[in-house]
């Protein structure tokens, strides 16, 4: 994937109308980003917190 500042530009550009793309694009695009925030916080969750949490996701889960 682009490096962020990269992306954080691609972002601006689009957004300001210097950039013109198909709207299929830009919002594939942010799905792409928003999808690998959310790939990297569920990483995070899992292995940063300890097995005593565990039964607090599950708790989550069920909801």
């Amino acid at each position: 994937m682009l490096p962020y500042p990269l992306v954080n530009f691609a972002f601006f550009c689009i957004g300001w109308g210097w950039i013109h793309v198909d709207k299929w694009v830009s919002t594939s695009f942010i799905l792409a980003v928003l999808g690998e925030i959310v790939g990297m916080a569920n990483i995070v969750i899992k292995y940063l917190f300890p097995k005593q949490g565990d039964t607090i996701l599950h708790l989550i889960e069920k909801l």
